[in-house]
């Protein structure tokens, strides 16, 4: 749905304003879950990029069928597609939370 270079625009013309709803409705669900956790001044944008990139990689093997031949059951693609998002999230969440008791993140 992002895939501007290969998809022929003028054939899909809501393509454009629905991928962006999509992408301001990731970024607003992970806004909530990380309010709900209190941590607030987070870069949402950079946690958004994260889960639609690791997203995007599951669907691109899942096109190229090899999620399918990996797992054995490509049924199971919404429940891992979930699975990932809450990894990601919850490792924002508690790496926020050292920088909030330390005052910093080493690197």
């Amino acid at each position: 749905m992002f895939a501007y270079k290969s998809l022929r625009r003028r054939e899909y013309s809501d393509l454009e304003g629905n991928s962006r709803r999509a992408l301001h409705s990731l970024m607003d669900l992970l806004s909530e879950a990380l309010a709900q956790e209190g941590i607030l001044d987070h870069d949402i944008e950079s946690l958004t990029f994260k889960v639609w990139s690791a997203m995007h990689g599951v669907a691109m093997l899942s096109i190229d069928g090899q999620y399918e031949k990996i797992t054995g059951n490509g049924a199971l693609i919404a429940q891992h597609c979930r699975e990932l998002a809450r990894i990601i999230s919850v490792g924002t969440i508690q790496v926020e939370r050292l920088k909030q008791s330390s005052g910093r993140l080493a690197n």
